[in-house]
């Protein structure tokens, strides 16, 4: 026969004072249909080998009478690493905590659990029932007495939307450790480089990071980079010049080789340097990084070369 992999097993929780409702669990959830090893054979030799489609899911079932107890048992299997995927809480079970308390319990310690609550009387409105536990999806309401086929659809149903929510939490983890990887060496690198760099809010048009090569270049800490902006008409900025910049980026557009001025000071002689940027978007704001290269030995040159041309410049950072 064709080898497959053993059945998906779930936990399930019934929390009821019951002890019949255990027994009627048990049997629709738990039941032993395990065929003799003839049987096999004789089916085998019949029907030939098995097809190698996947095992159905099993169920593993724990309960408890009372919601202290259960609740116990939810933490223990927390504690286990074997969370319980599905709960079946009855809503009467005195003298303890009804239904709604070991719930809020259950959630407190386990949030992710899917919960149903089972009720032969109409004890609470919904409005009651989510005024106590609030909104969620994660719960269901099964009337008493309860068909067997009902119990065990639920019962897969809800083991099902319980492990896809773990494997889309698992790969949205992945995806956060891959971000803040890629991110550490986008830093590594942009704190690396030689040339002189900035990251630019396209949206607050203030700058938002310099690497160390701009500190050195420009002479700007990062505090006095940070509290700069493009309106604010200060020593390093033509205002409308970096708007009409800045709204370039905004189109998707790139920059490249764009020459502008520099001045460390208001009586400081211009420094000419050539401007490339990227848009780009980081943690969703619109951003902009920019490289700045000093151009003084190369305009000099061209003067040389070229006597008659002239460059169009503005004062930037």
């Amino acid at each position: 026969m064709t080898a497959m992999s053993p059945a998906t097993v779930f936990r399930i929780l019934l929390i009821d004072d019951t002890p019949a409702i255990h027994d009627d669990f048990r049997k629709v959830l738990t039941p032993d249909i395990t065929p003799a090893p003839q049987i096999e054979a004789l089916a085998t030799a019949i029907f030939g080998a098995a097809s190698a489609t996947p095992p159905p899911s099993r169920f593993e079932l724990d309960s408890a009478a009372q919601g202290q107890t259960g609740l116990a048992l939810a933490q223990d299997a927390l504690t286990e690493g074997r969370p319980y995927a599905v709960a079946f809480v009855d809503m009467r079970m005195p003298p303890g905590w009804d239904g709604l308390e070991t719930i809020r319990r259950l959630w407190g310690a386990d949030p992710h659990l899917q919960v149903v609550i089972c009720t032969a009387y109409s004890d609470h409105s919904w409005s009651v029932i989510t005024e106590r536990l609030g909104q969620s999806d994660n719960l269901l309401i099964l009337k008493k007495p309860f068909d067997h086929i009902e119990v065990l659809q639920i019962t897969h149903a809800l083991t099902r939307k319980w492990s896809l929510a773990r494997e889309i939490a698992a790969h949205m983890a992945g995806l956060d450790d891959r971000l803040r990887a890629a991110e550490e060496g986008f830093t590594a690198a942009f704190e690396a480089n030689p040339i002189a760099q900035a990251i630019v809010s396209l949206e607050r048009r203030r700058i938002l990071a310099i690497n160390p090569a701009f500190e050195k270049t420009l002479g700007l800490g990062n505090v006095e980079a940070a509290s700069l902006t493009f309106d604010s008409g200060e020593r390093f900025f033509d205002p409308a010049h970096w708007k009409t910049l800045l709204a370039h980026l905004a189109t998707g557009a790139a920059i490249d080789d764009h020459t502008c001025v520099f001045r460390a000071t208001p009586e400081s002689p211009p420094r000419p340097l050539l401007c490339s940027a990227r848009p780009l978007t980081i943690r969703g704001e619109r951003c902009s990084i920019w490289v700045l290269r000093d151009a003084t030995g190369q305009i000099e040159s061209a003067s040389r070369s070229h006597p008659a041309v002239t460059t169009v410049t503005a004062t930037a950072a």
